[in-house]
């Protein structure tokens, strides 16, 4: 998805063999990462494609809803302090969607999880996490099929 604008937006969609996007031919599972730390966004993209993934990624929780609206997507990377819509605004829109309530969401935040927050993700990967951490929760919240 690529819009004309000053401000950040999200990265191009990858499809499979895209040279461009880095993903791999055999693609498997898709995952979208929800991030405004573009770093971080770069380096959780490379490891995922390298796994075998195919990603998407939104620097904002409104573009990652889009996103998530307009493609099949297997586990959502959502971290909790973004602009705007926060990660748990977001994750209480995606349970609210009869289409999304079963959709795998591992939150990441760099702060404690907020205090009386009803347990509505997965997973939380608390930053900073190693590849090794990412890799067996992927693992386990994605099925074997679609990996």
């Amino acid at each position: 998805m690529t819009k004309t604008s000053t401000k950040r937006k999200a990265a191009p969609l990858a499809k499979a063999g895209d040279a461009k996007t880095g993903a791999t031919k055999s693609a498997g599972a898709t995952i979208l990462v929800i991030d405004d730390e573009p770093y971080l966004v770069s380096s959780l993209i490379a490891f995922l494609q390298y796994e075998g993934y195919v990603t998407l990624s939104a620097f904002s929780g409104e573009d990652g809803l889009e996103i998530l609206k307009a493609n099949q997507v297997d586990l959502v990377l959502l971290d909790i302090m973004l602009p705007g819509l926060s990660g748990i605004d977001i994750l209480m829109e995606i349970r609210a969607e009869h289409a999304y309530a079963a959709l795998p969401v591992v939150l990441m935040s760099g702060s404690p999880l907020p205090a009386k927050q009803p347990v509505i993700w997965d997973v939380f990967l608390p930053k900073v996490f190693g590849f090794d951490d990412l890799s067996r929760v992927v693992a386990r919240l994605i099925p074997t099929s679609k990996r």
